[in-house]
């Protein structure tokens, strides 16, 4: 149950920092604007997919805080999240990627740098 633990906290924490920093700093470096605003303009749409577990059913959700409260052009956000909705998979990617590592250990097989490249 500790490795169980362990293994939920490092995910979680994985996506926070991924989700806080990392993508914060892109937007910051691209936008060159202070992100904490548009993400605060997605309240809504981050309570809604939380809820619902899918980025599908928050669509609708998401193009109304990114069009009427963020601002963002209606012709780049009709183009932009259908895409994200679909392709975005961040989190995923993450989960399985230390779910592996976890999957791995749990059956004490040691993994070398080739192994930990090809699941990076």
């Amino acid at each position: 149950m500790e490795q169980l633990g362990l293994f939920i906290v490092t995910v979680v924490v994985g996506v926070l920092i991924y989700q806080l920093i990392i993508m914060q700093l892109l937007y910051l470096a691209i936008v060159r604007r202070n992100p904490w605003p548009f993400f605060w303009h997605m309240r809504e749409a981050w309570l809604t997919v939380f809820a619902t577990a899918s980025t599908a059913a928050t669509l609708p959700i998401s193009l109304k805080c990114v069009e009427d409260k963020a601002k963002v052009d209606r012709r780049v956000s009709r183009f932009v999240l259908p895409i994200g909705a679909t392709v975005n998979m961040d989190g995923t990617a993450l989960f399985v990627s230390v779910a592996s590592i976890f999957i791995a250990q749990m059956n004490n097989m040691s993994l070398d740098v080739g192994n930990l490249v090809t699941v990076a």
